[in-house]
C-alpha cells in the first residue's frame, strides 16, 4: 500500500461503498451523460408523414377500397409445344420467300395456290421481314386466320442465316388474340431447329408486366392458350418428328422463355 493511501482511509471507502444503497448509482433511464452534461434519452415517435403509405393498398382487380383485400386474377398463360397444330386454328406460316413457294410447302400452307402466290408477289420482305394475312377455309369447316410471314432475304455475314431475331418479331406481331395458335416454320436444314425454337421461345415469354383493367370482366380477360410450333424442311417438305429433336427444341424454348 502507498504512504499516500493508509488502511484505515482505504477501510472507510470500503464500508461506505457497502452500505451506500445500490439505487445511488444508477442514473434516471430519462438521462444520458454528454460531454456537455445530461441528455434526454431518445424517443420513437410514430405519425403519418408524406411518401409513407397509409392503410392497405387496394390490389390490383379488387373492389371496395382499402378494407378488402382478395388476391387479382392470376395472368394468362401460354403453352409452347412442338408438334403438329389443332386443325381450325390460327395459322402462322414462316420462312423465307423461296421455301414458302416452293411445291414442297404447299401441302403445309392451307392458302389456295392463287392467293399464296398474289401474297408472295406482293410482300417485300427488307431487313426485318415482312407479314400478311388472310381468312381460308383450307383444311377445315370454318374460315380460319392465316398469316404468311417472310424473312428477310439477305443477312450479315455476323448473324445466323435463318435471321432469328426477324423471326421473333414476326411472330410476336402475328400471334395476337385469343385461342390455339399453330405455327409452321419452314427451315432451310433441319440443323435449324434449335435457332428456331429459340426465337420462337423469346417471341412467348413467360413473364408480363402487364396487369388486367380493374374493371374488367371475368369474360373479357385473356384466356390461356396453347402455341403448336410445326418445323419443316423446305428441300423436302417432311416435318421434323424425331423425338431427340423436338425434346431439344422444348428444353431450349423453355430456357429462352424464362
Amino acid at each position: 500500500l502507498s504512504p499516500k493511501f493508509p488502511p484505515t482511509l482505504l477501510l472507510s471507502v470500503a464500508i461506505l461503498l457497502l452500505c451506500r444503497p445500490a439505487s445511488a448509482f444508477m442514473r434516471p433511464a430519462g438521462a444520458l451523460i454528454g460531454r456537455s452534461g445530461p441528455l434526454s434519452a431518445p424517443s420513437l415517435r410514430f405519425g403519418a408523414s408524406s411518401g409513407v403509405i397509409r392503410g392497405l393498398r387496394p390490389i390490383s382487380g379488387v373492389r371496395g377500397g382499402s378494407s378488402s383485400l382478395s388476391m387479382a386474377a392470376s395472368p394468362p398463360t401460354t403453352t409452347l409445344a412442338f408438334g403438329a397444330g389443332s386443325e381450325g386454328s390460327a395459322v402462322v406460316i414462316v420462312g423465307k420467300k423461296e421455301a414458302l413457294g416452293s411445291a414442297e410447302m404447299a401441302r403445309h400452307i392451307p392458302v389456295p395456290k392463287d392467293t399464296l402466290d398474289a401474297m408472295l408477289k406482293d410482300l417485300k420482305p427488307g431487313d426485318k421481314g415482312a407479314s400478311a394475312s388472310t381468312w381460308s377455309s383450307e383444311g377445315c369447316q370454318s374460315p380460319r386466320k392465316v398469316t404468311i410471314a417472310l424473312l428477310p432475304d439477305k443477312a450479315t455475314r455476323h448473324n445466323a442465316a435463318f435471321q432469328p431475331h426477324a423471326l421473333t418479331t414476326l411472330v410476336r406481331g402475328a400471334s395476337g388474340g385469343d385461342g390455339p395458335l399453330s405455327i409452321i416454320a419452314a427451315l432451310q436444314e433441319a440443323e435449324d431447329a434449335g435457332p428456331v425454337a429459340c426465337a420462337i421461345g423469346k417471341a412467348f415469354p413467360m413473364f408480363n408486366a402487364k396487369s388486367a383493367p380493374q374493371d374488367q370482366d371475368e369474360a373479357d380477360a385473356p384466356k390461356d392458350r396453347v402455341v403448336t410450333t410445326e418445323m419443316v424442311v423446305a428441300g423436302t417438305g417432311e416435318p421434323i418428328r424425331d423425338e431427340a429433336t423436338m425434346e431439344s427444341a422444348r428444353v431450349a424454348a423453355a430456357a429462352v422463355r424464362m
